[in-house]
């Protein structure tokens, strides 16, 4: 395999991740550079040697000429054979749903080079919470069950708390309503307390004060005609 015709960047990160995993660290072969333009190789990924390793996975990596300038890493991956434990379609999908959002990160932020070490740390942090022996298909179906009913029960649980929120203010609202009516009606009654319906007015008081004067001056007629005839 002649990687003299290899680019740079392509022929450094080979060198990087030989020297860096060993023995994990697999070139695929054949390889040909100039017809395919792609460089090929995997790494055996798994869980800290500080514990038992019950699962592993092989990662893919493909990098093409416009790498890393204009096009992203490649990965897939496999499951390792020769563990106790097997990862599930599932945890490869979801391995897989990961990868493609730090890819798509990375070339945002046009970090392209560092995308194959995110993912590689990614992975080893998501074995390692999978790091244990295989189960039956019955044990799996039970912890499925299990983390299903959990999370339906965390959904009721952030509804009830939801709904708690919304009758609480709902309450709150309302006493502030009843509290702004009967200040209203206080307000009300005191202005009808102001102007009392049977305190006399003044037009009132000068119509009476006639009425009383024409009274006298009748009073006084009667009493001069009285006196002419007698």
């Amino acid at each position: 395999m002649d990687q003299l015709k290899i680019p740079g960047k392509q022929k450094d990160e080979l060198v990087m991740m030989e020297s860096i995993y060993m023995d994990d660290f697999n070139q695929v072969k054949p390889f040909f550079w100039e017809r395919d333009g792609v460089v090929h190789y995997w790494i055996a990924l798994k869980p800290s040697l500080d514990s038992q390793q019950h699962v592993a996975v092989r990662m893919d990596v493909r990098l093409s000429k416009g790498y890393p300038k204009t096009d992203t890493p490649d990965i897939s991956f496999q499951d390792l054979k020769g563990f106790e434990g097997v990862l599930t379609s599932i945890d490869m999908k979801d391995l897989n749903a990961k990868t493609k959002q730090i890819i798509k990160s990375s070339k945002a932020a046009d970090e392209t080079e560092l995308a194959v070490h995110e993912v590689i740390a990614m992975v080893n942090e998501f074995l390692s919470k999978r790091n244990q022996e295989r189960i039956s298909v019955h044990e799996e179906m039970l912890i499925r069950e299990k983390q299903r009913q959990e999370d339906e029960e965390a959904a009721r649980q952030k509804e009830r708390e939801t709904k708690a929120i919304a009758e609480k203010e709902a309450t709150k609202n309302l006493i502030k309503q009843i509290h702004e009516e009967r200040a209203r009606l206080s307000r009300a009654s005191a202005t009808l307390s102001d102007e009392d319906p049977w305190a006399p007015s003044p037009s009132n008081d000068a119509e009476k004060i006639k009425e009383k004067d024409k009274e006298k001056g009748a009073k006084k007629k009667r009493g001069r005609r009285k006196k002419n005839r007698g």
